[in-house]
């Protein structure tokens, strides 16, 4: 992971945001500072994350 990834990381953790680290697929930083990510998720009926992205749409 490089620098720029761990310090988004370490951002997510200091705002309390619930994620699980090891199953982000991708995270990044908007221009409005806002810090965005995507996680595996799960397919289903309560489907999340890019598994539900790519199971219903």
């Amino acid at each position: 992971m490089n620098d720029g990834k761990a310090a988004l990381f370490a951002a997510l953790c200091q705002a309390g945001i619930n994620h699980s680290p090891e199953k982000i697929v991708q995270i990044a930083k908007l221009a409005d500072d806002k810090i965005v990510f995507l996680e595996q998720g799960k397919a289903g009926i309560r489907g999340s994350g890019l598994a539900h992205i790519l199971n219903k749409h």
